[in-house]
């Protein structure tokens, strides 16, 4: 379910913000359109050292290393978005993705909790509902 949702938003960021396609993060836009992943990962790497303070960059880096597999780099990303902006909801849920797919349901769980303090909780409730974890 969560790659059609990716793809269907990757049209519409691709088509959306085609007229910014002359910065990174606007060409990342662009290859998260093409589900070209290294692509993008390339393009966002260069908006985070243009602008270390872009949660949306290491957010949408993330979620690139989170479609090729790379959940570490992927958690990474995730949560250096946190560290900037401690209220971004998609870096909870894809962190918490990511530690899922890790089989590290402990982690998942960690990170669910925090989310759901700040009133996100539906990540808390797909684990206790997929995985039978304990409140």
């Amino acid at each position: 379910m969560r790659t059609i949702t990716k793809a269907a938003l990757g049209v519409f960021l691709a088509t959306s913000f085609a007229f910014a396609t002359d910065n990174a993060f606007g060409r990342g836009v662009s290859a998260f359109g093409q589900r070209d992943y290294q692509e993008e990962i390339k393009h966002y790497s260069i908006a985070v050292e243009e602008n270390p303070n872009d949660a949306k960059a290491y957010y949408s880096r993330a979620d690139a290393y989170y479609e090729l597999k790379d959940y570490a780099k992927a958690i990474a990303d995730y949560s250096q978005a946190l560290k900037i902006d401690p209220n971004y909801v998609g870096a909870y849920y894809g962190r918490v993705s990511a530690y899922v797919m890790l089989d590290e349901l402990k982690q998942a769980t960690q990170y669910a909790r925090e989310a759901c303090e700040l009133g996100y909780c539906d990540a808390l409730e797909v684990l206790k509902e997929e995985y039978l974890i304990d409140d």
